[in-house]
């Protein structure tokens, strides 16, 4: 199985791998959305932990909304996890949708 974490923030990112990759196997760290099609066109991610905010001063999510319809519109059964530490209600259900 191969996990992708795609966090702007190198210390979640870090720390979500250590605790990830010791029971699940290799998980790869992106920082910048745009690597993002890239990896998913590898073909061998099988799960995707997406944060919601990398604009500086943003904190509505709209560019992890925009990401996650691009992942899945490129691979539609892939699992996402979205995350994010400005997590209003709105934003959860907008991700479900």
């Amino acid at each position: 199985m191969a996990i992708l974490i795609l966090d702007d923030d190198p210390d979640v990112a870090l720390a979500a791998r250590l605790l990830l990759q010791r029971r699940f196997g290799p998980v790869r760290l992106l920082q910048q959305p745009e690597d993002l099609a890239p990896a998913l066109d590898s073909g061998d991610v099988e799960l995707l932990l997406l944060d919601m905010n990398f604009l500086p001063g943003r904190t509505d999510g709209a560019q992890g909304l925009e990401l996650l319809q691009r992942a899945l519109a490129h691979s539609p059964e892939l699992p996402v996890i979205v995350m994010t530490a400005y997590a209003e209600v709105n934003l959860a259900v907008a991700a479900l949708k």
